[in-house]
């Protein structure tokens, strides 16, 4: 894990809201406080049918009505979390923010989505999940990688290795 300070906030900001630069992730959590304090569980709901018509590109051949816990670890070969994709909740998150006052502070926690080109990389028998934090002060920006491995080993070489590609991700808004 490693931490990142995002001094071109403006910027960094514009792509996260607005354009598709994080498109290849997906929420597991948003807090955001501005009039009042809003916290957003990104698990799927398998009961809501808007999943069945709305098109997002992110088809990760898991089932959209997985509601498990989280904290959870998926058994071996079962389909893990089913989280809702970052286009999709995209604009729910820039309607609590949009304005002339910058919220009190966010926090969001993004998930690398199996679908995404960086997620291909990773040994489908390491069974891991890879996360960027996103964290919002009222003045700082800060982002930290994080990595949950659902065996224990003792190889860094994939927490390297994710650390290398959120730095180089991040690189633009440093």
């Amino acid at each position: 894990m490693r931490s990142f300070q995002i001094e071109n906030i403006k910027t960094f900001m514009e792509q996260l809201l607005l354009r598709d630069a994080f498109d290849g992730f997906e929420l597991v959590s948003a807090s955001v406080t501005t009039f009042a304090a809003f916290t957003i569980d990104g698990r799927r709901q398998k009961n809501y049918s808007a999943y069945a018509t709305a098109g997002t590109g992110s088809g990760s051949g898991r089932s959209a009505g997985s509601n498990e816990d989280p904290g959870t670890p998926a058994a071996a070969g079962a389909p893990s979390v089913s989280f809702v994709p970052w286009p999709m909740i995209r604009p729910a998150i820039l309607g609590l923010i949009r304005g002339h006052v910058r919220p009190e502070n966010m926090k969001l926690v993004l998930k690398l989505s199996p679908d995404s080109p960086a997620a291909a990389s990773v040994d489908p028998a390491h069974q891991a999940d890879l996360f960027l934090n996103i964290l919002y002060d009222g003045t700082h920006l800060e982002c930290r990688s994080g990595l949950s491995l659902a065996v224990f080993t003792l190889d860094r070489s994939l927490t390297e290795a994710w650390d290398s590609h959120i730095a180089h991700y991040l690189a633009p808004y440093m």
